[in-house]
């Protein structure tokens, strides 16, 4: 059951803010919207932005930061800490656990899977809780929880893909917690790019259904619930059309070798992601690719190893 009692905004004043959602598009790159940005109530931004260096186009505060489950606070540039510091007061780790039949298309997660997915969001919150009182950030509200809303997106807009992106689930938050119509800016599903502000993405892939969610924040735009800052981006999203050939098998994944002197990543779709799934190492040894993700595990192991010892 998708409420608002898990959310911060369930007094009556939330829906008074102002607020935008910054998202972390290449479309920011020299947009000069900093001022504006930094002008409403609610900043909301995501994964390992960056301000510093960028104040003109994306401006400074941030009162919101939505952290995917992938994402380490750790990781985070620690030259970013004094502006967050002025502003912060939630911190988001959102998960999606959408208890519906197997067989349909849109089920992300099994039931089965559910109690390791909350043990996941327990350690991901504290170390999310350690990270923000070790830089003196104590009065942050950290939320790790179900992802507020999602349900939403499927029920009363018939959203179709899997997994929501974490950008479609935030701006569907947004606009119904704060003052509408929400403003957003750098979130470029409709142009195909994945690069960031500060970087061009080696992982310039993605397994969302970006046709249907721009289709999804175009009903946004049109009912006018968001506003997108840029009028360029606002004017294509009201006139958003789904491309005809637009396709969507939500069985996909995107394998990254991670050599850092051969750095690249695979997509594979379909029946692809059946061959890997069988056989992940013998499928990676015949491509030639190390996983991050084995890395990972791996040495998630010997962490626990070393804990337990």
């Amino acid at each position: 059951n998708n409420n608002n009692n898990n959310n911060n905004n369930n007094n009556n004043n939330g829906n008074q803010l102002s607020a935008i959602a910054v998202g972390n598009g290449a479309s920011l790159r020299h947009s000069r919207f900093g001022q504006q940005v930094d002008a409403n109530d609610v900043v909301l931004r995501f994964n390992l932005f960056k301000t510093i260096g960028f104040e003109l186009d994306v401006g400074t505060k941030t009162t919101h930061w939505i952290l995917s489950t992938i994402k380490d606070p750790n990781d985070f540039d620690e030259e970013e800490i004094p502006n967050l510091k002025k502003s912060l007061q939630h911190v988001y780790i959102p998960f999606v656990f959408r208890d519906c039949k197997p067989q349909q298309v849109r089920c992300p997660r099994r039931k089965d899977k559910i109690p390791k997915q909350k043990l996941n969001m327990q350690e991901l919150g504290i170390i999310a809780r350690k990270w923000l009182d070790r830089h003196g950030m104590g009065n942050v509200k950290v939320h790790a929880i179900e992802a507020p809303l999602v349900d939403t997106l499927y029920d009363e807009y018939n959203l179709n893909e899997k997994f929501p992106s974490m950008g479609l689930m935030f701006l569907n938050y947004a606009w119904r917690n704060f003052k509408q119509p929400v403003q957003f800016v750098g979130f470029d599903f409709y142009s195909g790019s994945h690069d960031h502000y500060w970087e061009n993405k080696l992982k310039n892939e993605t397994c969302h259904n970006m046709n249907d969610e721009s289709r999804v924040l175009s009903e946004f735009v049109n009912e006018n619930k968001l506003k997108a800052l840029d009028p360029k981006a606002h004017q294509v999203l009201i006139n958003y059309k789904t491309p005809n050939e637009a396709k969507y098998d939500p069985r996909c994944k995107i394998v990254c070798n991670s050599d850092p002197s051969n750095l690249f990543c695979l997509t594979l779709r379909g029946h692809e992601v059946d061959i890997y799934n069988k056989s992940p190492e013998e499928w990676e040894r015949r491509h030639h690719i190390h996983s991050a993700k084995k890395k990972k595990m791996k040495d998630r192991m010997k962490e626990r190893k070393g804990k337990k010892g």
